[in-house]
């Protein structure tokens, strides 16, 4: 039975795997972080004093929009040559 050598790529690339993931995950937590401050900030424009409040503060104040809304609403724009 031949022996082969022990590859360290193989922990190298499991390494940068798990890292990566954990990466993605940050940004999935962040993303949903976000998502819900937009709903609180749309709510509050919604309901009685933080509409007016806003609108008095400033007349051009609109609900913001979450991650998904924006890119139906605006096509992506085609890259330049």
């Amino acid at each position: 039975m031949k022996r082969y050598p022990e590859l360290t790529g193989d922990t190298a690339l499991q390494n940068r795997l798990h890292e990566f993931q954990r990466q993605e995950d940050q940004l999935v937590v962040a993303r949903s972080d976000l998502i819900g401050a937009v709903r609180a900030h749309n709510e509050e424009l919604g309901r009685f004093p933080g509409g007016w409040i806003a609108a008095i503060i400033d007349a051009k104040a609109k609900p913001l929009t979450t991650f998904a809304q924006a890119e139906i609403e605006q096509p992506p724009t085609p890259a330049k040559p």
